[in-house]
């Protein structure tokens, strides 16, 4: 059974980004319950100009994309047990889809940023979002 976890508590840190306040749990496509740290700094939803106007910057699949933002950012996630388990980004990408669908985000907007991180996410895998600031 799957279990949804709540959104976490953030803080805005300047135009685009956002703190975690609390930790944060999401449970992925394979069971695992990936977990991300307080203090963890993401930009929810980015996506290229051409499909802004589909987006509004908060949505009910935000979890896909914060947890998106660190499988990005670090190749990896790690287990509630503390093990870490390294991801593709093609991974990444999927389990944000799921994540997406499964917090209620529509079918289009599901498929538009599937589709915008498929095509641009070599400009940010790996690059790191400044985690101090």
């Amino acid at each position: 059974m799957y279990k949804k976890y709540p959104q976490p508590k953030v803080q805005r840190i300047g135009e685009e980004y956002f703190k975690n306040l609390n930790k944060m749990r999401v449970q992925l496509s394979n069971g695992d319950v990936m977990v991300i740290e307080k203090g963890f700094i993401h930009d929810y939803t980015s996506v290229p100009f051409f499909v802004k106007p589909f987006f509004k910057k908060f949505s009910k699949g935000d979890m896909g994309a914060v947890a998106h933002d660190y499988m990005y950012t670090f190749g990896m996630y790690a287990k509630e047990d503390g093990t870490v388990v390294t991801v593709s980004r093609e991974r990444a990408d999927y389990e944000m889809a799921f994540l997406m669908r499964v917090y209620g985000d529509g079918t289009i907007r599901v498929y538009l940023a599937h589709l915008a991180v498929s095509i641009f996410g070599w400009l940010r895998w790996g690059k790191v979002i400044r985690q101090v600031l």
